[in-house]
């Protein structure tokens, strides 16, 4: 398996994860557990990371260097990035 490469899904959400810096942010992918395994997902695959902001909170994700990296730099990125700025949704 190729661990560099990512589904549309998991691209989307990395997507949201860079727009939005980090989540839980008001964004769910299809539902909070989907959500969450797509986030592990990124994070196995080093283009995210997790933290914890305040003892007690929940864990939060946030995009790594490699992950904004990967964002901007894959054809798969730039064919996604223009697609939104030619007003598709996903």
């Amino acid at each position: 398996m190729n661990k560099t490469k990512l589904g549309c899904n998991q691209f989307a959400c990395l997507d949201s994860l860079i727009r939005h810096g980090a989540w839980p942010g008001g964004w769910v992918w299809d539902n909070r557990s989907g959500t969450i395994r797509i986030l592990d997902s990124l994070v196995k695959r080093g283009m995210a990371e997790t933290y914890i902001p305040e003892p007690g909170k929940a864990t939060h994700y946030r995009a790594t260097d490699a992950g904004r990296t990967y964002h901007g730099n894959t054809r798969a990125g730039r064919a996604y990035l223009a697609r939104l700025r030619n007003g598709a949704t996903s």
